[in-house]
């Protein structure tokens, strides 16, 4: 079955590809553990209440049950200090993102280095625009298959 992500992104061309390509560097590079991508990627879903990203899980970032409930509710002390800085300014993207300051700035880098902030901000307004889009485009609150998000290959997860 093919969601209306699938559906819509490809009406532009090479656009599904592109989109697809550039999300899955944000995985692979390195320079961001996998395990604070997919909190934040949660965290900015969770705020857009969008079920659909929020049921994709990333099994390789081995999330706890106890982790995701924490980043629903926008708990967060239970996570490391690098984490915690990261979904701080994940939590500012949807809505306040005026509101991201150098200070927030400077404790990802303190966590992550130059190219890890780099990266994080870039796939923190990735995750930002994917869950918009699946909630424009009425994307079902369970995808039938896990190949919504862009991951693995250039391919769609």
């Amino acid at each position: 079955m093919t969601t209306p992500f699938e559906t819509a992104m490809p009406l532009r061309g090479e656009l599904l590809s592109k989109y697809a390509q550039f999300y899955a560097t944000f995985w692979r590079n390195g320079h961001v553990p996998r395990r604070t991508l997919e909190l934040c990627r949660r965290r900015i879903a969770a705020i857009h209440d969008c079920a659909c990203e929020w049921s994709i899980e990333d099994a390789a970032a081995a999330l706890s049950t106890a982790d995701a409930d924490h980043v629903r509710h926008g708990r967060f002390a239970a996570f490391d200090e690098a984490e915690r800085a990261a979904l701080a300014v994940a939590e500012k993207i949807p809505f306040q993102h005026h509101d991201i300051d150098d200070e927030d700035v400077e404790r990802v880098r303190a966590g992550l280095g130059e190219a890890g902030t780099v990266t994080l901000m870039t796939a923190l307004a990735f995750f930002d625009a994917t869950a918009r889009l699946r909630i424009v485009m009425n994307a079902p609150d369970h995808p039938a298959k896990l190949t919504d998000i862009p991951l693995r290959d250039g391919a769609l997860y």
